[in-house]
């Protein structure tokens, strides 16, 4: 195939998720031409625990009532191993919107082609070459697309950084998922929160989140200070739950990046989102909400710098800097204490539960951020000390 005959955008996304469907959704919007690369065939089942918290629902300006399966305005927090259990306050608006990710991910897919995005799906990225007015894209079977810049929207094992030239993740966390039909009492039991359990594993948590007909249920740790089964974890919280009886246990693992990328999200005429760029949240471990938030970032900085590199990357560079990064090196702090000293954890909840559960509350709700709290964190932190 002639380069003439290969086809050209001005953007290239690759990965369907949220991520990149809001990228395209933005970049479409503007009336750039986009596509959307996708190496399997939508709808398809993907490992999440569909937990969209409030601060990334209100960013979206699409519909997305046909996807949800449970609304809920209260969180719940348990200590694996004791009776202590905090519940945030109702609120107005939901917390968590629960969702299948299947049914999400298509929900906007289908909003970015409305825009007029263009969707390829079983396109497997395999060959990335950049060059000096744009990249082309090659894929298993060797079909090739081009376009003046590259969005990788393809998560924690991002085909986009590998081939770009980013160095691994320094730290992951793995985490395990299952997706179960559960009695009618049970159902009812874990109907009205989402929950967390914190300490199982000892350094992560595990969640209960309901959806319209199941419960998702998983595990997660987010410092690998030393070796165990989780897969034997999630045996021990399922058999925690007390649950009568259940179906359908098939076991998901996947991981979540702890650290944003050490070359930054952006080389030359690529750029990362969401798990792809190390965005999810080290300490609620979720990337559903950064995925979200950074496809919208990127796409409205492309879209702004009228497909003018220097702009889109200082447009984006911009977000980053001022919206992910410092919160993020908070987040961090408040993880390692959270997760690592459960000890002085457990007597500042029971010091000032009330200010903290507050305080993640407008978390979520997106009416702050990590950082807003960071110094009253350090000055308990030097108390207890």
């Amino acid at each position: 195939m002639s380069i003439k005959q290969i086809p050209h955008y001005d953007v290239a996304i690759v990965g369907a998720g949220p991520a990149g469907a809001l990228a395209a959704y933005e970049v479409a919007k503007a009336g750039l031409r986009c596509v959307i690369l996708e190496k399997e065939c939508l709808p398809r089942y993907k490992v999440c625990g569909g937990g969209l918290i409030y601060k990334a629902r209100k960013a979206l300006d699409i519909d997305i009532c046909a996807a949800i399966e449970r609304e809920l305005s209260v969180t719940e927090i348990a200590l694996f191993g004791s009776t202590k259990t905090y519940r945030t306050p109702p609120q107005e608006k939901p917390m968590v919107t629960m969702v299948m990710r299947d049914q999400f991910d298509q929900l906007l897919i289908k909003a970015a082609c409305e825009q007029g995005a263009s969707l390829i799906e079983g396109f497997e990225l395999k060959v990335l070459q950049t060059h000096s007015d744009g990249v082309d894209l090659t894929d298993a079977s060797g079909r090739h697309v081009s376009a003046k810049m590259v969005v990788g929207a393809d998560g924690a094992n991002s085909a986009v950084a590998r081939l770009g030239a980013w160095s691994h993740f320094e730290a992951v966390a793995p985490a395990l998922e299952c997706e179960l039909t559960v009695s009618d009492a049970d159902m009812a039991r874990f109907s009205g929160t989402a929950r967390f359990d914190l300490d199982i594993p000892k350094d992560g948590y595990s969640w209960v989140f309901p959806k319209g007909q199941h419960l998702s249920i998983g595990v997660g740790r987010f410092f690998n200070k030393e070796r165990i089964n989780l897969h034997q974890t999630l045996d021990t919280y399922l058999a925690h739950l007390g649950l009568q009886a259940y179906a359908d246990k098939a076991v998901h693992g996947f991981v979540i990046p702890l650290h944003p990328r050490k070359e930054g999200a952006i080389l030359g005429r690529l750029f990362l989102v969401g798990d792809a760029a190390g965005f999810a949240d080290p300490v609620l471990g979720e990337g559903l909400s950064s995925a979200i938030l950074s496809g919208i970032a990127v796409g409205k900085a492309i879209a702004a710098s009228g497909v003018d590199l220097a702009r889109a990357q200082s447009n984006y560079q911009k977000y980053i800097d001022d919206e992910v990064l410092a919160d993020l090196a908070t987040a961090r702090k408040l993880a390692g204490f959270c997760y690592l000293s459960p000890t002085m954890r457990n007597w500042l909840m029971a010091q000032s539960s009330e200010r903290l559960i507050k305080a993640m509350t407008r978390i979520i709700m997106g009416e702050s951020q990590y950082q807003d709290y960071q110094m009253r964190f350090m000055n308990k932190l030097k108390f207890w000390q």
